[in-house]
């Protein structure tokens, strides 16, 4: 939360006890108080009339220093609360969102192309469920996201499939060839080969010499040790086997051994 939410709640200044109504007239009724709860991005006063001690809302207005028949003493105050101020501001910033929310990836296509379109517009981060999905169809949904969504954020998932290790290399390559740059990554037990590829593909350093990350990996866990995994750089040995098959270079084997290989996490139920 922001440094704000520390002032959520507080007693008005005791010179200024009062307020007075602006354009709409305070909430005393039940169906008028849940219509200005609804109204979160506006500043709210808890009011008293002392007429019968009904507790209401008042929404903006001003502060006036003495009592009048055109208002109410405060009893607190509650500042606006922006839902896009919920959560991590630096996740939403990395990933150029509006609200820093995750939604999919249901496998098989049931989190689809259509939901994934409906988040991104809205700046969520959503994830077409390609798990079970043929790498004709992932492809086909990554034709349509990026035409119809264009720079707007939105990724795709990566399953582990240590029966089908090919499909799972396919599909990694897919991502890096279509330029997909978020991917959601679920049930790993171990890294592998095409997952390490993905997220280290593009590892580059700025003119300040920072790394930057072209693409970004968020691992959905269950499990501490496999987060633990996620949360620490790659083996040598895995970017060692990646650099011998020519799918990284050099550089991007280096800045791998020096970050975590996702900096997110999705923690589901066991």
């Amino acid at each position: 939360m922001p440094n704000s939410s520390a002032t959520l709640l507080r007693r008005p200044d005791p010179v200024t006890r009062h307020w007075r109504p602006g354009v709409a007239a305070p909430a005393f009724t039940a169906a008028a108080l849940v219509a200005a709860c609804a109204d979160v991005r506006a500043t709210h006063h808890v009011l008293r009339n002392d007429s019968d001690g009904r507790l209401g809302l008042g929404c903006d207005g001003e502060w006036v220093e003495r009592a009048g028949a055109d208002s109410w003493p405060v009893l607190a105050s509650l500042p606006p609360l922006y839902p896009e101020w919920l959560g991590d501001r630096s996740f939403a910033e990395v990933h150029k969102l509006r609200f820093p929310y995750v939604a999919g990836a249901m496998a098989n296509g049931i989190a689809t192309v259509e939901l994934v379109s409906e988040l991104a517009r809205h700046g969520f981060l959503a994830f077409f469920g390609a798990a079970g999905l043929s790498p004709g169809r992932v492809e086909a949904a990554v034709d349509r996201l990026q035409r119809e969504l264009g720079s707007l954020s939105w990724g795709s998932n990566l399953i582990h499939s240590p029966a089908e290790p090919a499909l799972e290399d396919t599909i990694a390559a897919l991502y890096l060839q279509r330029g997909v740059r978020c991917v959601e990554a679920s049930a790993y037990m171990a890294l592998t080969p095409a997952v390490v590829r993905y997220a280290c593909t593009g590892l580059s350093r700025d003119s300040s010499g920072r790394i930057q990350r072209q693409n970004h990996l968020i691992a959905k866990v269950s499990r501490e040790e496999v987060a633990r995994r996620f949360l620490e750089p790659p083996s040598t040995e895995l970017l060692s086997t990646l650099r011998e098959r020519g799918q990284l270079t050099a550089t991007e084997a280096e800045l791998a051994a020096q970050l975590p290989l996702a900096e997110d996490i999705t923690v589901e139920a066991d």
